[in-house]
């Protein structure tokens, strides 16, 4: 894929986790997220897949804004999104989280994977 085909697609997909629709949404969350995901907060908290799927049933998310992507494909099928996020996204009223992040400002990085033809 090109890289600015790859960029644009990776954005739309990345966007979309930040979206309360697709976050309540477990069968979408399930797509988007690889069985072996982690995560690593503000804080410097790790999370994995099972941590993040508990958090997003208790979740009230706000309004967040993404900007400044960009994308470096690392290997054949392994690409890096860099950008920079502000807003609120996560309340957590269980209270097993609840020294989450409530208000997110800074830059974030995900790594894409293929699998089965899809990112």
């Amino acid at each position: 894929m090109a890289t600015d085909n790859l960029l644009q697609h990776l954005r739309e997909l990345e966007v979309a986790l930040h979206q309360s629709a697709v976050r309540r949404d477990a069968a979408r969350i399930d797509e988007l997220l690889h069985e072996s995901f982690a995560e690593f907060g503000r804080s410097g908290r790790s999370y994995n897949r099972g941590d993040i799927l508990e958090m997003l049933r208790h979740e009230v998310s706000g309004p967040v804004w993404a900007q400044d992507f960009s994308v470096a494909e690392i290997a054949d099928g392994i690409a890096l999104l860099t950008y920079y996020i502000q807003g609120w996204l996560l309340s957590i009223a269980s209270e097993r989280y609840k020294n989450a992040e409530r208000t997110l400002s800074s830059k974030r990085i995900s790594r894409w994977e293929t699998h089965k033809r899809r990112w």
